[in-house]
């Protein structure tokens, strides 16, 4: 599946960088997982959620929510289905820029 999202022209250059980041978000949340380290998660999940709505990345945003809240109930599954979801996300996006 292909994803489309517009961001703000200003972000342009801190998106690549944004984005790197949410590659090792993935790597941490599947080692946590492995743990069962929710504290980690939540953490993540938070991070996550905060700098996705901040740049205008609403789904990675509400994954990063969502990934969170199933933290609090140390719901494993559901935040795999999550980490395996924003991989995909990541992997499928295409980015435009305009001036907002």
């Amino acid at each position: 599946m292909n994803y489309y999202v517009v961001i703000d022209k200003d972000f342009e250059e801190l998106v690549a960088t944004f984005l790197k980041g949410r590659l090792e978000d993935i790597f941490f949340l599947k080692e946590s997982l492995k743990k069962r380290d929710f504290e980690k998660i939540s953490y993540i999940g938070h991070k996550i959620k905060g700098a996705a709505y901040n740049y205008g990345f609403d789904e990675i945003g509400d994954i990063g929510e969502k990934i969170e809240n199933y933290s609090l109930t140390e719901d494993g599954d559901n935040i795999k289905s999550l980490v395996d979801k924003l991989e995909d996300y990541l992997k499928n996006i295409n980015i435009g820029y305009e001036e907002m």
